[in-house]
């Protein structure tokens, strides 16, 4: 576990590591919403900007994903849902913890696009 006193500050004033885990919470838009706050308003914490790009990313591939299923299959793609719901409560607790937890691919496009 890192320690999330070395994760430094945010212009919001909250902790980081919780800003960090807001990215991510799949309910009633506060995951997109805490995203793309912070995606516009943290330009110099790389934690926090790193799991709210990351975040954002993931919300894109699953609607992507999730909206051809549904019409398509419906317990193909509430089955795929809820892995999305796992994964975001995956990326919730890894982030809680001050860990800049990578998913595959996704993470490091989110890296590499920092600004």
């Amino acid at each position: 576990m890192q320690d999330t006193n070395n994760l430094g500050t945010t212009k919001s004033g909250m902790q980081p590591n919780i800003a960090g885990m807001l990215c991510y919470t799949p309910i009633f838009l506060i995951g997109l919403i805490a995203s793309l706050f912070f995606v516009f308003t943290e330009k110099e914490n790389k934690f926090v900007r790193f799991h709210a790009i990351q975040s954002l990313c993931v919300m894109v591939v699953g609607i992507v994903i999730m909206v051809p299923l549904y019409l398509i299959v419906m317990p193909v793609g509430l089955i795929i849902g809820l892995g999305f719901f796992a994964l975001a409560v995956w990326c919730m607790y890894q982030a809680y913890q001050g860990i800049e937890w990578r998913i595959p691919v996704i993470g490091d496009f989110a890296a590499q696009n920092l600004g």
